[in-house]
């Protein structure tokens, strides 16, 4: 740490060669300036850290987000392609838990979109992929809840009351999920559309 001296107005002319002994000796009090080595001050270094951190912060959400994504779609790809069968309780098990594994969708989305912020993102691109996986979630999660609705319609007719029980449950968690996603993920990524228009 060191200290710059700044002499008062009265004594300005004599700072120069020996102007310590003259500056101790002033009648005007002394401003005295902490700087850190190199001439940055603590709230220039302290900024200077807050920001080292919020870039940091992204840049791990971004990763965070971008394994959350890749592995959901993988097992997505997996069940619907690897263990594909042509009967109608596999389709409503697959519905099911497709509908439930869109939650890692979401949250994939809201890291995204923390990163974007943390990141300090202005990109309008990004901005509106991010608001379109928002509305697409929403889209895909309300047709799978009207499919499993089908489903569960064709598939009641006899079954065990025990069955027909759990199926029930099933199909009510699952509708549920379905509608929060349609009517919560849409508006939510049509009002960022909006919003960031209005500011341009």
């Amino acid at each position: 740490r060191r200290y710059v001296a700044v002499p008062g107005p009265e004594n300005s002319e004599r700072a120069g060669k020996g102007a310590k002994r003259e500056i101790a000796n002033a009648p005007h009090p002394i401003l005295w300036h902490a700087t850190e080595k190199g001439g940055r001050s603590k709230a220039e270094k302290g900024g200077r850290s807050e920001e080292v951190a919020a870039n940091h912060a992204g840049r791990a959400l971004w990763a965070i987000a971008t394994v959350l994504l890749v592995g959901t779609l993988l097992d997505f790809g997996i069940l619907w392609l690897g263990q594909r069968q042509p009967t109608l309780v596999w389709e409503y098990a697959a519905i099911v838990n497709t509908i439930e594994g869109m939650a890692g969708l979401i949250l994939a989305t809201g890291l995204a979109y923390a990163a974007f912020h943390f990141s300090g993102g202005t990109s309008l691109l990004v901005l509106r992929l991010l608001a379109s996986s928002m509305v697409t979630v929403g889209i895909v999660g309300g047709i799978l809840g009207a499919l499993l609705l089908l489903d569960y319609i064709a598939l009641q007719n006899g079954m065990q009351p025990e069955a027909r029980l759990m199926l029930r449950t099933a199909t009510i968690k699952g509708v549920t999920l379905s509608g929060l996603y349609l009517f919560v993920l849409v508006p939510v990524g049509l009002l960022g559309w909006v919003r960031r228009r209005d500011k341009r």
